[in-house]
């Protein structure tokens, strides 16, 4: 084969028309007029400085907005953790009688017992040495189930009461002193305690014994009688405080009875403040 036939073997057919190709170079062409009338800044750093001011001033603004998000955003969890806790600000009475003014407009702790947060979210308390402390409510499993004498004996204590002038308030009957001789009893007293001092949800409280230094020694005493340790042991803390006049706890005292006891009605929702003042400047001053 000669050198020409393999030249033209190796050609390739190209078939461009030659109106495409001038087509082409027309969209590509860029009238001279066009360009000229591009203008270009007499002074670029006028420009420039210029989009850097608007930039800055941007970011500025933007800087400022999330500013004040940070801080609408910390004094709503500022504003929420005082009203739930208004303990914390004891140190600053003006600011704790704000927000606890708060706490009892909202119910807030009324609330928070009614649906359970108090199990779950700490409520700051102070200690015997005007310490904070954070505490959850305790609950308990545990049930106790009355007995044939304690049934007797509180049919005695109420045939005892229909001779006698008894006090109501509040659908509550108001029970004599006694000295608990059971498990169930030494629950069922301090329940009557605590029915003394609190607010029921649904307003129904049936039992009270009124709190003096007498019969919260009696409720101390008869924990003998609680056979579970952990009831025993926690019911002891709560008492003790009542025996120094603090009654903070005392919902948080009434519903862990309660709850031994097999409560359906009457939870305890708030303390009444004005019966704890009237407990307080009677017997613990």
């Amino acid at each position: 084969m000669s050198k020409k036939n393999k030249v033209e073997d190796n050609l390739i057919d190209i078939d461009i028309d030659i109106k495409d190709i001038d087509k082409e170079i027309n969209d590509f062409y860029i009238d001279k007029e066009k360009i000229e009338s591009i203008e270009v800044p007499s002074d670029l750093n006028i420009l420039i400085k210029n989009a850097i001011n608007n930039a800055e001033k941007d970011i500025k603004i933007e800087k400022s907005k999330r500013k004040f998000m940070y801080i609408a955003a910390s004094l709503g969890i500022i504003l929420s953790v005082g009203i739930y806790n208004p303990v914390l600000a004891h140190k600053l009475p003006p600011v704790k009688n704000f927000f606890q003014t708060i706490n009892d407009t909202l119910q807030v702790d009324e609330i928070a017992s009614f649906i359970g947060v108090d199990k779950y979210i700490p409520k700051a308390k102070l200690d015997e040495n005007g310490s904070i402390k954070f505490e959850v409510v305790e609950t308990t499993e545990y049930k106790v189930n009355k007995t044939d004498e304690d049934l007797n004996k509180e049919l005695k204590i109420s045939d005892k009461e229909k001779n006698e002038d008894i006090k109501e308030e509040d659908n509550v009957q108001v029970n004599n002193l006694y000295m608990p001789n059971s498990e169930y009893q030494s629950i069922q007293f301090i329940h009557e305690m605590a029915n003394s001092i609190i607010k029921a949800i649904d307003d129904r409280k049936y039992g009270m014994v009124e709190i003096t230094p007498e019969s919260v020694d009696i409720a101390i005493t008869s924990l003998g009688y609680i056979k579970d340790n952990g009831v025993k042991e926690y019911l002891n803390r709560q008492l003790l405080n009542w025996k120094k006049g603090d009654f903070d706890n005392a919902v948080e005292v009434h519903n862990y009875v309660w709850n031994i006891l097999g409560g359906e009605v009457g939870k305890a929702i708030a303390i009444k403040h004005d019966e704890v003042n009237k407990i307080k400047s009677k017997y613990f001053k």
